[in-house]
């Protein structure tokens, strides 16, 4: 069974290198852009909240491509899922990073591969 090939474009805000491969994803000339609250709606019995989340429509994404997926914030992501399950009709279709690396200014600049879901 052969794998899909895709094609990345990144919506973060700050370039990405994937660590498994050595490939640079440059920012493009968009960051897309969500919002989310989140509600206590019970508690556990030992006083933890439990939340209910709630996202603004996602900002800044291009219209639906075949064959390319977004690289955006993990915010972002779970505002497209919550909209239409990332089905790449509404939004186009997005993915996260995979074990996040971090500069000492706290800044991401790499990961392992991508999380998709969708």
């Amino acid at each position: 069974m052969s794998m899909p090939t895709i094609k990345f474009k990144n919506y973060t805000g700050h370039d990405l290198l994937d660590l498994t491969t050595g490939v640079k994803y440059p920012v493009g000339d968009k960051v897309a852009r969500s919002r989310y609250v989140h509600t206590p709606v019970a508690y556990s019995e030992e006083g933890s909240p439990i939340y209910e989340f709630s996202w603004s429509k996602p900002v800044g994404l291009p219209e639906p491509e075949e064959g390319v997926v977004c690289i955006v914030s993990s915010v972002v992501f779970n505002a497209v899922k919550h909209y239409c399950n990332n089905d790449g009709v509404m939004f186009p279709k997005c993915c996260v990073v995979n074990n996040s690396r971090f500069n000492g200014e706290g800044v991401p600049y790499g990961c392992f591969g991508f999380k998709f879901n969708g």
